[in-house]
């Protein structure tokens, strides 16, 4: 199993069921979630973008958990401060 796998996986063993990303560095993990069959994956332009999309995501559907993917360093912080999920 390789890594991008085991992360599809981990993501589906807590019910995650779409992940918002993109970028030329995560094509791994986009190949990954192609072949899953519980989770969608939404190719979005840029990484705030996810972030956002995935907070309104996690805040609106019937979801438990929204999971947005980014392998840049600079984005890292809008999506800890877009992180988000329902009670």
């Amino acid at each position: 199993m390789r890594v991008y796998e085991a992360i599809v996986k981990a993501l589906e063993s807590v019910y995650v069921d779409a992940a918002f990303g993109g970028g030329e560095n995560g094509t791994g993990l986009m190949v990954a979630l192609k072949h899953s069959s519980k989770i969608r994956s939404v190719i979005v332009r840029h990484e705030q973008a996810a972030s956002c999309i995935t907070c309104g995501y996690a805040i609106y559907s019937t979801s438990l958990v929204g999971s947005a993917f980014d392998f840049s360093r600079a984005s890292r912080t809008s999506h800890v401060l877009a992180m988000s999920s329902k009670k």
